[in-house]
C-alpha cells in the first residue's frame, strides 16, 4: 500500500526525481527521525548542520558533514554556531543530572516542599513525587530543564 501511495505522490509531481524520493524513503527509516540532532545550548531541532552535495548533479544532497571537534552546525533558536548533539545523549545527561540533583533544586523545579513529606522514610515519598513530576515530563521539557538549571 505505501509503494502505491509513493508512486502516486511520484506522479503528481510530489517528488521532482528518483532521488528525492529515495532521499524521502530514506529519511523515514533514518536514525536521525528517531534520534534527531539538537542544539546543546537550547535544545532546539531547529538547526542547519553542514553537508556535502553534489553541484554537478543538480546540487543534490549526498552526505552530513561529520566533524565532532568542528563547531559549525547553526541552531536557528538562539542564532550561534553549535555543535549539534542527538537527542538521546542529551536526554541521558539530562537524566543522570535529575538522578543527582539535590533536594534543594528539586524543590525549587517541581514545587513541592521536602518538609511536607515524612521524615522517616528518609524524605523518600519526596523523592518518589519529584520523580514522577520528572517523569511526566516530555523528551524536550526535560532537555529544557536540564539546560536551563545546570
Amino acid at each position: 500500500m505505501k509503494i502505491k501511495r509513493l508512486l502516486a505522490r511520484a506522479k503528481l509531481g510530489f517528488f521532482d526525481s528518483v532521488l528525492d524520493m529515495a532521499a524521502w524513503i530514506n529519511r523515514l527509516g533514518s536514525e536521525e527521525r528517531r534520534n534527531p540532532y539538537r542544539c546543546p545550548l537550547c535544545g532546539s531541532t531547529d538547526i542547519h548542520i553542514l553537508a556535502w552535495i553534489a553541484p554537478n548533479r543538480g546540487g543534490r544532497y549526498v552526505e552530513d558533514r561529520i566533524d565532532a571537534d568542528y563547531d559549525q552546525d547553526w541552531c536557528q533558536r538562539c542564532g550561534k554556531y553549535i555543535g549539534a548533539r542527538p537527542t538521546g545523549e542529551l536526554l541521558n545527561e539530562a537524566n543522570e543530572w535529575w538522578m543527582g540533583s539535590e533536594f534543594i533544586k528539586m524543590e525549587r523545579i517541581t514545587g513541592h516542599s521536602q518538609y511536607d513529606f515524612d521524615p522517616e522514610d528518609g524524605y523518600q515519598a519526596f523523592i518518589d513525587a519529584c520523580n514522577e513530576w520528572w517523569n511526566d515530563k516530555t523528551i524536550e521539557e526535560k532537555i529544557r530543564i536540564h539546560l536551563e538549571n545546570s
